[in-house]
């Protein structure tokens, strides 16, 4: 293995070690359209955000409406991450190809 593909070996993997690290995630909402997505993005996997909504309710007890926050937390997106590392490994791996002699 020369140099060139040891660099193409580490860059590859410091790139699907951060992949891991920040994946894609997806909010999706829990009332109203089910399986619509509210918010979409990348995160630190130990902090996803989560989604805040304020809104009312009916409260049967005191007969009236009453100010409710819902926190709905992100979750990962584990098909896009696997696409993501997939293709991250076919082109580190066309790059090693390639860089062989």
């Amino acid at each position: 293995m020369i140099l060139r593909q040891k660099i193409a070996l580490v860059s590859t993997s410091t790139i699907i070690g951060l992949m891991i690290l920040f994946p894609p995630y997806v909010i999706k909402s829990i009332t109203g359209i089910k399986g619509m997505t509210i918010k979409a993005g990348h995160g630190f996997v130990f902090d996803l955000p989560t989604y805040i909504k304020d809104t009312v309710i009916y409260d049967a007890s005191i007969g009236d409406i009453v100010p409710y926050t819902m926190d709905i937390p992100a979750t990962v997106n584990v098909s896009m991450l696997v696409a993501q590392i997939f293709g991250a490994l076919v082109i580190g791996g066309a790059f090693y190809y390639v860089l062989r002699s």
